[in-house]
């Protein structure tokens, strides 16, 4: 699972199919380490767990499918 850090969450009013990724901080973690994060909060999960979130370069986000070319295309146009 992509997991969008706090600050950086998808959803409730964003589209995810049109924001850039690549300006929001993410963690990847298996499905159960997802779930107990969203149970316990980002800040104790990082203390608990000694992680933290990163920002990736379009390539990787390209590559992970969570953003195209087009998109890409469009926040550089503005649209």
């Amino acid at each position: 699972d992509v997991h969008h850090w706090v600050g950086s969450r998808i959803g409730m009013g964003n589209n995810r199919k049109s924001i850039d990724h690549s300006k929001r901080e993410l963690m990847a973690l298996c499905r159960i380490h997802h779930q107990e994060l969203h149970q316990m909060g980002d800040v104790e999960f990082a203390a608990k767990y000694h992680v933290k979130p990163i920002r990736l370069k379009y390539e990787d986000l390209i590559r992970l499918g969570l953003m195209t070319y087009k998109q890409m295309e469009d926040i550089d146009n503005g649209s």
